[in-house]
């Protein structure tokens, strides 16, 4: 078996993987609850793949999120995020997507397209952590 072949087979294993874990979660964002359209829902790894490899293909290692929620997770604390538009998806789509994200998730967002079609910046405010400092 070639290094492309292991790959495409791997590709197509992750692949299944995630439509089990959608299927699994009702096609829903388990954090925001968003389930109005599959194009923006993701299978995300609850322990990451290269730290757990034994887990890459168990579903209760997954959980369904959006692609704005999966952008939270996986950047903590973020003040702007990318979020590239599927590509079976249209501009009015997306930004309907976004526009709900706005108003469900009360997301102080200004979202800015890129030079890329495709690609955009959600740009957030980050909280600020609270120091108290005794003197």
């Amino acid at each position: 078996m070639t290094v492309k072949d292991q790959h495409n087979s791997l590709r197509t294993l992750l692949h299944e993987w995630s439509k089990k874990v959608k299927l699994r979660d009702g096609y829903k964002c388990k954090k925001c609850g968003y389930d109005k359209d599959v194009r923006f829902l993701h299978a995300h790894h609850l322990k990451e793949k290269s730290q757990y490899p034994d887990l890459m293909f168990d579903i209760n290692n997954g959980i369904c999120v959006c692609i704005y929620c999966h952008g939270k997770l996986y950047h903590k604390s973020f003040i702007k995020l990318v979020l590239h538009k599927p590509s079976s998806v249209t501009k009015k789509e997306f930004h309907t997507f976004l526009l709900w994200q706005k108003e469900n998730n009360n997301a102080k967002t200004k979202v800015r397209e890129e030079s890329s079609s495709s690609k955009y910046k959600v740009l957030t405010k980050k909280k600020k952590a609270k120091t108290n400092y005794k003197r």
